[in-house]
């Protein structure tokens, strides 16, 4: 088990177990964790990311908002593909 997933495995049985002892400043971390604890765990534990998707999205939205006006879809399309060959 890595370092990660056991500072994820401390935290757990810190403060998921004793709400009443939680400092004011922690509160929404707390709450945050507790709500989202096993979606954080697979996280941890995959190591998998969609920023190469979103990254690609973007591109493509800003092809799409510089390309304003273009009829022809199929240039369009070209210059998407275009963008990601070169």
């Amino acid at each position: 088990m890595n370092n990660t997933i056991k500072f994820l495995f401390n935290i757990k049985d810190k403060y998921l177990r004793f709400d009443e002892k939680i400092p004011f400043e922690e509160h929404n971390a707390h709450k945050t964790l507790k709500k989202h604890y096993n979606e954080v765990g697979i996280s941890l534990q995959t190591r998998l990311a969609n920023s190469a998707l979103e990254g690609i999205n973007n591109k493509i939205k800003v092809i799409k908002r510089t390309a304003y006006g273009f009829r022809n879809l199929n240039n369009f399309r070209l210059r998407i593909l275009l963008a990601f060959i070169m």
